[in-house]
């Protein structure tokens, strides 16, 4: 869920689901990490490894917000907090059941421009590294919409999955 905000700042968030019978270690539900690209519907956990986690079944939810940077077009202060309940894959050790991560970062954005750029710091005080809690993350993520002209590019656009119909030629 997308929502509008005043003053330019956008507000977003959801919650998802998951779960199955016979699900093992390479189908299992993978959990962590701050890269929105790698899946369809991408279970974030900032703080953690890339889809760090290995579950039978979860329930996730994120919320993030974008606020403008007052004086800097184009400039954004993101804020995102995740937090996610397992059942985990057998032979597996998360470190427990409750997950959760927040992070920082900036990011540009400009609707004149088809690119999008992110730096972000992530800190999940659950997640198990030897025999402590808490692991870090620096994430930078980069954007570039190849088939947006000028007049199509903006925030918008950056959600469009036209990749693939480009290259099935739909």
């Amino acid at each position: 869920v997308s929502l509008p905000a005043p003053h330019g700042m956008h507000v977003s968030g959801g919650i998802s689901a998951g779960g199955g019978g016979q699900i093992g270690r390479l189908t299992a539900y993978r959990l962590g990490g701050m890269q929105t690209q790698t899946a369809e519907f991408p279970l974030i956990l900032p703080g953690y490894f890339n889809q760090e986690i290995s579950a039978r079944r979860f329930v996730h939810a994120w919320a993030h917000a974008a606020l403008p940077v007052r004086g800097l077009k184009g400039y954004f202060i993101n804020l995102t907090a995740a937090v996610a309940k397992i059942k985990p894959v057998f032979g597996t050790d998360p470190g427990g059941v409750n997950h959760a991560g927040f992070s920082t970062g900036v990011s540009f954005e400009e609707a004149r421009v088809p690119i999008r750029a992110e730096l972000a710091y992530g800190y999940a005080p659950t997640a198990l590294r030897g025999a402590r809690r808490g692991a870090h993350s620096l994430a930078l993520i980069f954007e570039y919409d190849f088939l947006a002209t000028g007049s199509e590019a903006g925030p918008e656009s950056m959600t469009r999955q036209r990749g693939l119909r480009w290259l099935v030629g739909r």
